[in-house]
């Protein structure tokens, strides 16, 4: 297993509520397709660089996880359909030595 870190863009006009719903979709998404959650940082609402869905704002949030390519391919898949995430990209870390 290869090691990922992903951020995610949550539409910012979300309530708490849907929010976390948003969030837990993605941990669900992981772990149904063989991937486990190593942790997950809110670095909160910021200001976007530029409009996405005409949306200024966005809540981020940073998960690390363990998984194989083929998680990575669903997890696009899901994630670019899914109308919550604005934005999102996954980085495969370093293996640690």
């Amino acid at each position: 297993m290869r090691h990922y870190e992903m951020m995610a863009v949550i539409d910012a006009d979300l309530d708490s509520d849907s929010d976390e719903a948003a969030v837990k979709k993605i941990e669900s998404l992981i772990t149904k397709n063989h991937g486990k959650i190593e942790k997950i940082d809110q670095l909160g609402k910021r200001r976007l660089a530029y409009e996405i869905n005409h949306k200024r704002e966005g809540n981020y949030r940073v998960l690390y996880f363990n998984g194989d390519p083929s998680t990575i391919n669903e997890i696009d898949r899901v994630m670019d359909i899914t109308d919550e995430v604005l934005r999102f990209g996954i980085f495969r870390m370093p293996e640690k030595r």
